[in-house]
């Protein structure tokens, strides 16, 4: 599938679930467990080889400071998942460690890697243990009411409008010794066998765009409405809406069967209303004026192809004489891809920034030009974000 990897570096460590004592290391030297086999063995998420990106194609490298990813870990063999209407893990038979733990940019460094740091962290495997694990990480972290282990799946309820989603899997790669020995997921054996052969194998998470990524702006055409409006009228822009769509989703974190399924978001039909700026107040002029506030975006659940979404303006129109009218205009925007993978079709496809214009030749013509791109990455230089695989 096509990412981009957020690459985790520092001491996160973690201990499974109904395992045994956490032993911690005595040595201030982090990687003292690599020359004492008596220690126990960190779970790091790998640094990798590349130059990390940043988390959103949205925000500044810096912004991402502070912002919050859950991670997952589950036992390989899903056969033993259940399919239990209960929403428990031990309902369903979910081998995992302490789920939805929540983990948190502490820097953002020039070059180099994110650091994340743990609420309860540091975390090691436990010695003995033989479960196999496979990781899964997601933003923006809910809280633990939002995990449905439910079915042979487990999801979280993420809020859209204001939030990117995102989602990774790592997987571990089996390693085979010169006995005919195979480890397989990641563990504490699995992680010392991959040191053995010369290379650490950490969990590296390579987060995917989940969302469509849609602004607004507005202007007036400076040379026909200064001609058809002799400084006479005034457009203000209050309010920006996006109607009838998901406001939260469900968003498959693992599948006993499907993997299809994992990284994908469901549509909640109790969850469906208008995500919107709140009120503004944007008086227009020829510069371009974004309508939405923090990040200048809506992340909304893609569409099917050859679908739409309905936008509402609300503007006001003061003509200097005391006489001030509200209206509101709405529009269907059925955008065709410019860029990328998708390019010639017809919708609004996770992975992908959708930047419309709206353009006030007079109060009661307003034109709206589109672009649409796949995101762009500039952290230690231009790296292209590819759209998630269909």
């Amino acid at each position: 599938m096509k990412r981009f990897s957020i690459i985790l570096l520092g001491a996160l460590a973690i201990v499974m679930a109904g395992c045994s004592k956490n032993i911690e290391p005595t040595s201030p030297d982090p990687d003292a467990w690599m020359h004492d086999a008596s220690l126990p063995v960190p779970v790091l998420f790998s640094t990798g080889s590349q130059p990390m990106t940043k988390a959103t194609a949205i925000d500044a490298a810096a912004d991402m400071v502070g912002k919050d990813f859950g991670f997952f870990a589950f036992h390989q063999n899903m056969a033993s998942w259940g399919s239990s209407s209960g929403n428990t893990f031990a309902d369903n038979g979910i081998v995992g460690w302490k789920q939805n733990l929540k983990g948190t940019i502490a820097t953002v460094p020039a070059t180099g890697n994110v650091q994340f740091t743990f609420d309860d962290g540091p975390y090691y495997y436990p010695q003995s243990s033989v479960n196999n694990y496979t990781f899964y990480g997601y933003h923006a972290h809910v809280l633990d009411e939002e995990v449905r282990p439910q079915s042979g799946s487990v999801s979280v309820v993420v809020a859209l409008g204001h939030n990117d989603i995102l989602w990774a899997k790592a997987a571990a790669e089996d390693i085979t010794d010169a006995e005919g020995t195979t480890y397989q997921g990641f563990n504490a054996r699995y992680i010392r066998k991959s040191l053995e052969n010369g290379a650490v194998q950490h969990p590296l998470m390579a987060f995917e765009h989940l969302t469509s990524a849609v602004s607004f702006s507005a202007k007036t055409d400076k040379s026909v409405f200064a001609e058809e409006n002799p400084g006479k009228d005034i457009v203000t822009i209050n309010k920006i809406s996006i109607l009838n769509t998901n406001l939260k989703a469900n968003l498959c974190i693992a599948h006993k069967t499907d993997e299809s399924k994992e990284g994908t978001l469901a549509e909640r039909t109790s969850d469906i209303g208008a995500i919107d700026s709140g009120n503004i107040t944007v008086q227009l002029d020829e510069t371009p004026k974004p309508l939405i506030g923090q990040n200048n975006y809506f992340f909304i659940m893609p569409t099917e192809e050859g679908e739409g979404i309905t936008v509402q303006l609300d503007y006001t129109v003061d003509s200097g004489e005391g006489k001030v009218i509200t209206s509101s205009s709405t529009y269907e925007l059925k955008p065709e891809v410019q860029k990328g993978d998708m390019a010639g079709k017809v919708g609004f496809f996770a992975g992908y920034r959708y930047d419309y214009n709206f353009i006030v030749y007079t109060p009661e013509r307003i034109v709206i030009e589109a672009t649409v791109e796949p995101y762009e990455e500039a952290f230690n230089g231009p790296v292209d974000v590819l759209p998630k695989d269909e």
